[in-house]
């Protein structure tokens, strides 16, 4: 089985989507827990329309997996971005700087930019209480 790791569009090579499929994703990328009956409400299908739909889609590697994402927001957590501007980078300590960052707790994403900023940093921390003066 080939691994599919950042799948940057909506359409595989080879495959045919029809409006029905478009719309099932687009549903699903709402909220992927919506149940068989609501999402043949919403593409005007029965629900066994719906499970034949989303079987074949995850079939063919259109669907990869349902994961959680979980607002930082709803867990009293900020989220934070530091970019960097490194000029003439050595790629060795570039990386070494890249692993370092990735390795803290609280670091969600560490990548290369294009741009002004060449590195950027997401990370997520409780912002400090506002102390009574």
């Amino acid at each position: 089985m080939q691994e599919h790791k950042g799948v940057v569009s909506l359409e595989l090579p080879g495959i045919e989507y029809d409006a029905t499929d478009r719309k099932l994703i687009a549903a699903l990328s709402h909220n992927a827990r919506f149940t068989p009956t609501f999402l043949g409400k919403l593409v005007n299908l029965s629900k066994d329309g719906v499970r034949y739909r989303l079987e074949k889609l995850y079939k063919n590697h259109t669907i990869l997996a349902n994961i959680p994402v979980v607002s930082p927001y709803a867990l009293g957590y900020g989220l934070y971005a530091v970019v960097f501007d490194i000029k003439e980078p050595d790629i060795e300590e570039e990386k070494k700087l890249m692993v370092q960052l990735a390795a803290h707790q609280h670091t969600i994403w560490v990548g290369h930019s294009i741009g002004k900023w060449n590195l950027a940093v997401f990370f997520i921390a409780k912002p400090k209480e506002k102390q009574a003066v």
